[in-house]
């Protein structure tokens, strides 16, 4: 990582914080070197996680903001800085580890934070940790709905919800065994197969993967992460994920949900309008962008180098340059990376 100059301003030259081997280089004369992989400098985002001070790592890993940075204008919400944050980039390239640092300033602002956890990688996060099955407090109507938005375009989501509406109008169901004698009556109900089929599959997850609560969920405290790594198989693992998070843009407001793996398409639509409408921050972590009719809404996060196959308007080649670019409403700032 370079730092692009001495506290207090951008002048001088480079310093490299690992040298290529990735032992410490010398300190900058103003600081002490970064210890472990959560003290490293965001220097020109501003994200500076704090010393631990004896504690362990990520539990005392706060973040502290040194300056006025593109950051904390985008998290204050000060014009023109657009609602969301998505961060693109390949494997490997640092995007969930710049995400937790994140998470953990937005924690010390008094923020709640909420997270989808796809692969396990923010169990040492100050946080609740949930692993399935997931506990959700709902109706049947709003369980419809939930159901319905993990459907695929071509099985038709509203057609999904009208007709599981429809049957648990007729049927309770509140355990996994009745769960289960619903899916032997849908077997036989005269549904046309790909619905019948759909609506099968989804209350297979979720009699496995979820839990009816008859008291309300952990959504009032720091927060929950919903560690989705025990799930196995990518359909499942994507299904749950987007009933997950369709739920908890329904139950919780007034805080920041970071999805990893973050989906795109016609649910990202959806995600949208319910977020303005319950007034989430939503944080995206994802390999590729958002469709262009849904840019708009996210200041971009980008590592390089990576092929994102369409434009940026940074000044550099993205498929060959090395580094790291904010784009969006607040301009194009770029972070050395070395």
């Amino acid at each position: 990582m370079v730092l692009k100059g001495p506290k207090g301003g951008s002048g001088g030259p480079p310093q490299k914080l690992f040298s290529a081997s990735g032992a410490h280089a010398p300190a900058p004369p103003h600081r002490k070197p970064p210890r472990g992989i959560f003290f490293y400098w965001i220097w020109e985002v501003g994200v500076t996680p704090k010393p631990p001070g004896g504690a362990t790592p990520v539990q005392g890993a706060g973040v502290l903001m040194r300056r006025k940075s593109i950051i904390e204008k985008w998290l204050n919400n000060e014009p023109p800085a657009a609602p969301h944050l998505w961060v693109a980039g390949g494997s490997g390239m640092g995007k969930t580890t710049l995400v937790r640092a994140l998470s953990l300033h937005i924690l010390e602002r008094g923020e709640r934070v909420f997270i989808i956890d796809y692969d396990g990688e923010y169990s040492e996060i100050p946080l609740i940790q949930v692993k399935p099955p997931f506990p959700i407090v709902t109706d049947a109507d709003t369980l419809a709905w939930l159901l319905s938005q993990a459907a695929r375009p071509e099985e038709g989501g509203y057609t999904i919800e009208l007709h599981l509406q429809r049957i648990f109008e007729k049927y309770s169901v509140n355990g996994r065994e009745e769960f289960k004698e619903l899916m032997r009556i849908i077997e036989v109900d005269s549904l046309p197969y790909h619905i019948r089929q759909a609506i099968q599959w989804r209350l297979f997850l979720f009699q496995k993967y979820f839990i009816i609560k008859n008291e309300p969920a952990p959504l009032n405290g720091a927060g929950v992460v919903y560690n989705l790594s025990p799930i196995r198989g990518g359909r499942s693992k994507e299904t749950v994920q987007h009933i997950l998070v369709t739920y908890l843009l329904s139950s919780s407001s007034s805080s920041t949900l970071i999805v990893e793996e973050a989906p795109v398409g016609p649910f990202l639509r959806d995600i949208l309008m319910e977020a303005r409408r319950k007034g989430l921050r939503l944080i995206m972590v994802s390999q590729q962008l958002p469709e262009p009719e849904y840019m708009n809404n996210f200041e971009l996060l980008l590592f390089t180098p990576y092929n994102y196959k369409v434009r940026l308007p940074i000044p550099v080649d993205p498929a060959v340059d090395r580094g790291v670019w904010w784009v969006g409403r607040l301009g194009v700032k770029r972070i050395n990376i070395g």
